[in-house]
This record gives C-alpha cells, sequence and structure tokens, in this order.
C-alpha cells in the first residue's frame, strides 16, 4: 500500500506514453485513463484519498470519466482539423509539351513515370505548347502554359 500512489503515476505515465507514441493520440483512451491514475496517484500522496486498492479503483474510475467529459470534445475538434496547404511533390514544375489539344474536359494522356497521366487544365490549350505541373491528383495533372 506504501507504494500504490507512486505506481498509479507510474503507470499513468506509461498509459500516456503509450497512447502518444503507439496511437498518436487517436484514440484518447489511454491518454483519458493515463490522466486519471496520474491525478489519483497524486490525491494520494497528498493525502486527499486514502492509499488502499478501493479508493485508487473508484478516483481512477471518476477522474478518467471526468476528464472524458471535460476533454472529449476539444480533442475531437483538433483531430478533426484539415490541413489545407498544397502538398509539392517532384512532379511539380515538371515541364513537358503536349501531344493534343487540351481543356477541361479533354481526355488527353501524357505518359510519365511509368503512370499513364489524365491531362487536364482550366483554359484551353493548343498542342505543341510547353506545360507546367500545376495540381496533382489521383491519375490527373493538372497544367498551365509554361510563359
Amino acid at each position: 500500500m506504501e507504494y500504490l500512489s507512486y505506481s498509479l503515476v507510474i503507470l499513468g505515465i506509461i498509459l500516456i506514453t503509450i497512447e502518444v507514441s503507439i496511437f498518436g493520440i487517436s484514440t484518447f483512451v489511454f491518454l483519458f485513463a493515463g490522466l486519471g491514475m496520474i491525478s489519483s496517484g497524486f490525491l494520494m500522496i497528498f493525502s486527499f484519498i486514502n492509499s488502499s486498492f478501493i479508493s485508487a479503483f473508484l478516483s481512477t474510475s471518476i477522474l478518467t470519466i471526468l476528464f472524458f467529459l471535460i476533454l472529449w470534445k476539444p480533442f475531437k475538434i483538433l483531430q478533426n482539423k484539415l490541413d489545407t496547404r498544397k502538398i509539392k511533390t517532384d512532379f511539380h514544375s515538371k515541364e513537358f509539351i503536349l501531344e493534343n489539344d487540351i481543356d477541361i474536359l479533354s481526355k488527353s494522356t501524357h505518359w510519365y513515370s511509368g503512370i499513364q497521366w489524365e491531362i487536364k487544365c482550366l483554359q484551353p490549350i493548343k498542342k505543341g505548347t510547353l506545360v507546367q505541373i500545376d495540381k496533382i491528383e489521383v491519375g490527373v495533372l493538372w497544367v498551365k502554359k509554361k510563359y
């Protein structure tokens, strides 16, 4: 019983470490349980609650539920944020000469890096024009005129 409080703190730190390192804070289960254990351990260390297994179990359960109720919504909001930055790859700024006329509806293709890509653009471009890759989607290269 003497080391129950310290054991709770250490076990809580281990659970939070597992949540962060293995699950990448995606499940929150170990995070909330770890916070509950650490809090219960400190409450026992500072003699706010008894150092018994029943007190440890009850306080850890109650604190875990409290942390869940308080932190679930903010963590869920943080988790659902989308990154809208444009991703730059080796394809960006790659130049080539068009073999066919293209526009937004065309079905023209270009063979590059072992893949047959569909070529699209926002403004019509005539064949023989030097173009530059502007944006990449799955199976589609969006191009613009190279000036």
